[in-house]
């Protein structure tokens, strides 16, 4: 038997059930390839160069020499998380590539060289962030509004438990939850970007809106969510101490009765053996009321961590977002088709439901994928759907790529053909490593062509 969340499973559902939690924490964490592409521009925006290390595979890099001016990190920085280093031959964003490689330095939050890069980022660039910014989505036909917002929640003592960035798109009066990396799947404008209209300006600048629809749609929920969990850690937290602390507590507690015992048999309290006995049950008797102070304090500082309050919302950033116009007549076709995507998830679903799984939609989640798909309450496939017309290359976005990579054989993309006619199901299970998409830079897509894909593809029985 062992313990979940508070909870006793047999063996074989304890491992049933901490695969599920592996598999939702790694859902939720903040991928390494969106912490690796983060710090790969921002360094290089700030005048540092970064390379690849030849010979290893993808992911690992090497920086030759910090510039002085990027090693003189503030004070603050330096006593927190250390000084930066001169150099840094070999490095990865990825915890699991350190593994079994002793001269890769990890790096990602926590570390003194990415803290200091987010230091500089937002001297040098967050007024700009906070300004705004414009974009461009390939797949929009009409503009939107992306704003970015991080929510806190502090316990009793003031130290911070949870802190999350999310994402709200807004389009007139409505507002969606979205995720902030959805911001990876659209593109800069090459120039000037264009002018905005007053109905959309309007959209980016009121936060009046936005905060007062993510204290009760966002930041409510994730409380409760913050609060749901440190409860349950808390709990294990305080029955360890009782358990462990109580148990020498009591051990003590035996050890000054028999001293009490041994010296009732004492006929002078003076007598030698007795005063030894006195000196022994004094430093035992001390050695309890430390424990007891020991696990008191222990207790009372629980009871602080378990008030907990959240902060107010606080604005990070914003974006126009503005459809991409597209002169090249065949990335022009790759346009979202509503009525296509619609009959393409629908297939997926009946198909998905025959072989005894249970489809979970997350599309307007900017997920990377759009079903999540169940079996006996556990997550078996993350289907990235595409439906077409007909036939023909098919486009992923940069999250959906990087999702694919990530999941690896968890990740499938389910091709719908045909939509319009008579529609027909092609899957392949993990295509990052089954596929060659070319990047198109025009419209910051990975396209696949159909060749490609159907080599790869199986088709429904």
């Amino acid at each position: 038997m062992a313990r979940l969340g508070g909870k006793w499973f047999s063996d074989e559902a304890f491992l049933v059930v901490l695969e599920a939690d592996m598999k939702r924490s790694r859902e939720d964490c903040v991928m390494p390839e969106y912490i690796e592409r983060f710090f790969v521009e921002a360094y290089r925006s700030l005048g540092g160069t970064i390379a690849s290390v030849k010979g290893h595979d993808p992911g690992i890099w090497t920086i030759s020499q910090i510039p002085v001016a990027l090693r003189r990190a503030p004070e603050a920085i330096e006593r927190r998380f250390d000084k930066i280093g001169k150099t840094y031959p070999k490095l990865t964003f990825d915890k699991d590539r350190v593994v079994g490689y002793s001269d890769i330095e990890f790096v990602g939050p926590g570390h003194p060289l990415f803290e200091m890069v987010i230091d500089r980022v937002l001297t040098q660039y967050g007024d700009a962030l906070r300004s705004g910014a414009v974009f461009l989505d390939p797949d929009a036909t009409e503009p939107w509004v992306m704003w970015l917002l991080q929510g806190a929640v502090e316990d009793g003592r003031g130290t911070a438990v949870g802190q999350r960035l999310f994402g709200v798109r807004r389009r007139g009066d409505d507002c969606k939850q979205s995720q902030p990396y959805a911001l990876l799947d659209l593109k800069a404008p090459d120039g000037d970007p264009p002018a905005a209209s007053s109905e959309v300006r309007h959209w980016a600048t009121d936060e009046d809106t936005i905060i007062n629809w993510s204290l009760d749609t966002i930041l409510d929920p994730y409380f409760k969510e913050i609060l749901e969990r440190r409860h349950r850690e808390l709990s294990i937290k305080e029955k360890y101490i009782r358990k462990s602390l109580q148990h020498l507590i009591t051990q003590s507690n035996r050890k000054l009765s028999k001293y009490d015992g041994q010296l009732r048999q004492f006929r002078t309290p003076n007598d030698p053996k007795a005063l030894n006995i006195k000196g022994n049950r004094a430093k035992e008797a001390d050695r309890r009321d430390k424990l007891i102070h020991r696990r008191d304090a222990r207790l009372a500082e629980i009871e602080k961590e378990r008030h907990m309050s959240d902060k107010p919302p606080e604005i990070v950033g914003v974006a126009a977002v503005l459809p991409l116009t597209v002169d090249d007549p065949k990335l022009g076709g790759m346009r979202r088709d509503d009525e296509v995507e619609a009959v393409a998830i629908e297939v997926t679903n009946r198909h998905e439901q025959s072989q005894g799984r249970k489809p979970v939609s997350v599309e307007k989640d900017n997920c990377g994928w759009d079903i999540t798909s169940l079996k006996d309450g556990q997550v078996v496939r993350y289907i990235e759907v595409k439906g077409r017309g007909g036939d023909g290359d098919v486009c992923l976005t940069e999250n959906e790529w990087i999702k694919a990579q990530r999941f690896g054989k968890d990740y499938w993309l389910y091709i719908v053909t045909h939509c319009k006619s008579e529609p027909k199901l092609f899957m392949i299970q993990d295509p990052a490593s089954k596929l060659r998409p070319k990047e198109e830079v025009k419209i910051v897509r990975y396209m696949v062509g159909g060749a490609d894909w159907k080599r790869a593809a199986h088709s429904e029985a």
